[in-house]
């Protein structure tokens, strides 16, 4: 499957588009108000990328990077066209494109406690699929437990905070906590 990459910036046309998909794609306490998404367009480092097939708009990605790391923050396929490997191609672009550094992400942590767990390891075993592995890194962030994964070289929490700190500029915002056991990750 190849797709088409489009880099948008916060006029573009699409940006309505992206909005409605991420507002669905996303619950309200894990998302970035989206103005606060168009004001980091400006900066060279963060990318909205728009992806079609031919002329079928599939889905986006939001990812900001640096010389050592890329975040992606979001990565959403329209509903109509989910399993139909859009997903892992549109992951398969971002990792090609960001081959040179390790490519990050955050995850549900995926505790059996919680509701949605299934959601979680489904989530989990795509990535894992496509090459991604759990680290030592996990935190709060407004309250919502995550787990850092990691695609390329592993990135230590030193690492990561280092970039949050400078980056993303949330770190005062994280509680980092002890990862859970390697057994509850690789269910």
């Amino acid at each position: 499957m190849t797709l088409t990459i489009r880099t948008l910036n916060s006029k573009d046309k699409m940006i309505r588009t992206i909005r409605k998909l991420y507002v669905q794609s996303f619950p309200a306490n894990e998302r970035i108000p989206f103005p606060v998404i168009l004001h980091m367009l400006k900066e060279e480092q963060t990318e909205l990328l728009a992806f079609y097939d031919k002329d079928l708009f599939v889905g986006f990605v939001y990812l900001y990077h640096s010389e050592t790391m890329c975040f992606l923050y979001y990565l959403a396929v329209c509903g109509e066209l989910r399993d139909r490997h859009y997903g892992t191609a549109l992951l398969q672009s971002v990792l090609q494109r960001y081959a040179d550094v390790p490519v990050v992400l955050e995850i549900d942590t995926p505790e059996e406690s919680v509701k949605d767990i299934s959601t979680r390891k489904k989530r989990l075993s795509f990535y894992q699929r496509n090459g991604f592995r759990m680290t030592p890194v996990r935190y709060l962030f407004y309250g919502a437990d995550y787990t850092l994964m990691v695609h390329g070289r592993d990135i230590s929490r030193e690492e990561y905070e280092r970039e949050a700190e400078q980056i993303y500029h949330r770190a005062a915002r994280m509680r980092f906590i002890d990862p859970l056991p390697v057994s509850v990750l690789s269910e």
